[in-house]
C-alpha cells in the first residue's frame, strides 16, 4: 500500500493519509470543516467502513440496468427536461457538467460538452454513474440525497481522492410528501481553489431544483384544486413560491417545499394530538373556503391577498382549476355579495381591511349606531362616509363634527341649535344644529372620546328618543338620523376613568 501511494501524486497521497489519519483517531477533523462534509466523512469511515487508501474507480451501470432506472424515473424525467435544458444553457459556457440522479445516486440525466466527454466519463460525470454516498463517499450528489439538503462538495472536500478534482453543487428534488426523489447536480473538472467559488452555483441549482419540484407537483395533482400563493403578487401566476393540492371541502392533499413550510409553522402551534398531518387551507389562511375557491371568478386579476394564520404575514393567492373542473362546484359571482364601488375600492390588498369591509357590507343597510376605531390618520371618516353612501341614506346629508376641534364652550349649541335669544352673543334668528342638519342622512361624530360628560347624556338621549331639543326651545324636534362615532382613544379605559359613560358606549 505504501508503494502505491508512493506513486500517486502528491495531492491525492495527502488526502488519503489525512483521511487514514482520522478513521485511526490519530487525528481530529480540522476545525475549519464543514459540518456537513465531517459528518459525511464520518459515515464513509465509521458506517460505510470505505478504505481511504484503496480509491475506487467510476462505477457505472450497464445500459439494461440504466434504462431500468430511468424507466423508473420517467414521470420525473419527462417534467424535469425543461428545467435541465435551462439550467445547462446557463452553466455550459463556464465548464460545468449536468446530471440528475434518481434517488439511488444513479445517474439518469445528463448534459456536458463534446469536447471533454471522454474525461467527463472517466471522473463518472455521465450517465449509469452511481453516486451514492456508500459506494462513492462524500459527493455533492450523494450527500444531498442523503441530508435532504442543498450542498456543495468542493475538491478535497470529496472523500475519494479519485474525485478531489471536481467541484460539485446539487441539490434535492422531493415529491409533494417531502420524500427525496432525485438530485440536481452541476459539477466541473477544474475550479478556483476557494470554496466560497461556488456560492452562485449553490442558489442557480437550488433554483433550478424547485422549478423541477413544483413542475412535478403540478404535473402530479393535474386534476385537482391547486391553490398557488406568493409574497408578491407579480410572481404568483408566473412562478409562486407555495403550492397546495386541495379538496372541494378545503382539505389539503399535499404541498411542495414552501407549503410545507407552511404547514410545519401551523403545527407547531398545536400539540400534535389536536391536529391531523394535513390541515385545511382555512386553518392556513385567515380566509372563507369560499372566499378561496371563488377567486378565479370575483377577482380581476384572478388574486386574492390573505393574512397567514402562523405569523400574520400578507400573501397573495391565486386558484388553478383543472380542466374541465365543473364551475357549479365553485362558488360564483352570483353567489358573492353584489359588488359595492364605495367599499370595494377601500380595500387594496390588505387582508383586515377585506374583513373589515365584509363587516361593512352587513352594516350598510342597518340603521344602528357605530363605533369606528383607529389611529388618527387610518382613514375612519373615510369608511364612515362610504358606509353613507353605499347606504340607503347616500342621497342625504351626511354631516361630520369633529368633537375635538369645537371649543366646549360652543359644541352644544352646534350640535344641538338654538333658538332666537337663546342666549347672548348668537344669531338673532337662531340656528338649526348640526344633528338637525343631518336629519334623514348621517351625523359623523369624530373623536367622540373628547366629547364632554354633559354632551354625552344629551347624545345618548337623542339615539334614545331620536328627537332633539334646540337650546331654548320647549317641545323636542323629531330627527331621522343614523349616527357613526369614531375615535383613536381607548374607550373602556375612558370608561374605567369615569370620562365616558358606559350606556352610551
Amino acid at each position: 500500500m505504501i508503494r502505491q501511494l508512493d506513486t500517486m501524486p502528491s495531492d491525492k497521497r495527502q488526502h488519503i493519509q489525512t483521511l487514514m489519519q482520522l478513521g485511526e483517531g490519530r487525528d481530529a477533523f480540522p476545525e475549519t470543516q464543514r459540518d456537513v462534509i465531517r459528518r459525511s466523512w464520518q459515515r464513509c469511515l465509521e458506517e460505510y467502513q470505505l478504505d481511504p487508501s484503496r480509491p475506487r474507480p467510476v462505477r457505472v451501470l450497464t445500459q439494461q440496468a440504466l434504462r431500468d432506472h430511468q424507466e423508473s424515473a420517467d414521470e420525473l424525467l419527462h417534467v424535469a427536461r425543461a428545467g435541465v435544458e435551462r439550467l445547462y444553457s446557463q452553466i455550459a459556457q463556464h465548464g460545468y457538467a449536468l446530471i440528475l440522479t434518481d434517488q439511488r445516486g444513479i445517474a439518469v440525466d445528463f448534459r456536458g460538452q463534446r469536447d471533454q466527454l471522454s474525461e467527463l466519463r472517466r471522473a463518472g460525470l455521465y450517465l449509469g454513474s452511481d453516486w451514492n454516498e456508500r459506494y462513492a463517499g462524500t459527493s455533492a450528489a450523494g450527500t444531498c440525497l442523503h441530508d435532504g439538503a442543498a450542498v456543495t462538495c468542493h475538491q478535497r472536500e470529496h472523500f475519494d481522492a479519485t474525485h478531489i478534482d471536481l467541484t460539485c453543487t446539487a441539490a434535492p428534488i422531493t415529491d409533494p410528501q417531502g420524500r427525496v426523489i432525485a438530485a440536481l447536480d452541476i459539477s466541473a473538472l477544474k475550479s478556483p481553489r476557494p470554496q466560497e467559488s461556488q456560492t452562485f452555483a449553490l442558489s442557480l441549482v437550488t433554483l433550478h431544483a424547485r422549478m423541477i419540484e413544483d413542475a412535478y407537483f403540478l404535473h402530479r395533482y393535474r386534476d385537482c384544486l391547486i391553490l398557488r400563493f406568493d409574497t408578491a403578487r407579480e410572481f404568483v401566476h408566473l412562478n409562486g413560491r407555495g403550492l397546495f393540492a386541495i379538496q372541494e371541502d378545503g382539505k389539503v392533499i399535499a404541498a411542495n417545499h414552501e407549503g410545507r413550510r407552511l404547514i410545519d409553522a401551523h403545527l407547531e402551534r398545536w400539540p400534535p394530538w389536536t391536529v391531523s398531518t394535513l390541515p385545511a387551507v382555512t386553518q392556513l389562511f385567515d380566509g372563507e373556503l369560499n372566499e378561496l375557491l371563488s377567486i378565479p371568478h370575483t377577482s380581476r386579476d384572478q388574486i386574492r391577498a390573505f393574512r397567514l394564520r402562523a405569523d400574520d404575514a400578507t400573501v397573495f393567492v391565486t386558484l388553478i382549476e383543472p380542466r374541465g373542473y365543473p364551475v357549479k362546484a365553485i362558488p360564483t359571482v352570483s353567489q358573492q355579495d353584489d359588488p359595492v364601488p364605495e367599499l370595494d375600492q377601500l380595500a387594496g390588498d390588505d387582508p383586515s381591511m377585506h374583513r373589515l369591509l365584509k363587516l361593512a357590507r352587513r352594516m350598510r343597510h342597518e340603521s344602528v349606531s357605530i363605533l369606528i376605531r383607529g389611529e388618527t390618520g387610518t382613514g375612519k371618516e373615510v369608511l364612515a362616509r362610504a358606509l353613507h353612501d353605499s347606504g340607503p341614506r347616500a342621497k342625504a346629508s351626511f354631516v361630520a363634527v369633529n368633537c375635538a376641534a369645537i371649543p366646549e364652550s360652543l359644541i352644544e349649541s352646534e350640535l344641538f341649535g338654538y333658538l332666537p335669544g337663546a342666549f347672548t352673543g348668537g344669531r338673532p334668528k337662531g340656528m338649526r344644529g348640526l344633528i338637525q342638519q343631518a336629519d334623514g342622512g348621517t351625523l359623523f361624530l369624530d373623536e367622540i372620546g373628547d366629547m364632554p360628560l354633559p354632551l354625552q347624556s344629551r347624545l345618548l338621549r337623542v339615539l334614545a328618543e331620536r328627537e332633539v331639543s334646540p337650546l331654548g326651545a320647549e317641545t323636542p324636534i323629531k330627527v331621522d338620523i343614523r349616527v357613526i362615532t369614531a375615535t383613536h382613544r381607548d374607550v373602556p379605559e375612558l370608561i374605567a376613568s369615569g370620562q365616558f359613560r358606559e350606556d352610551l358606549y
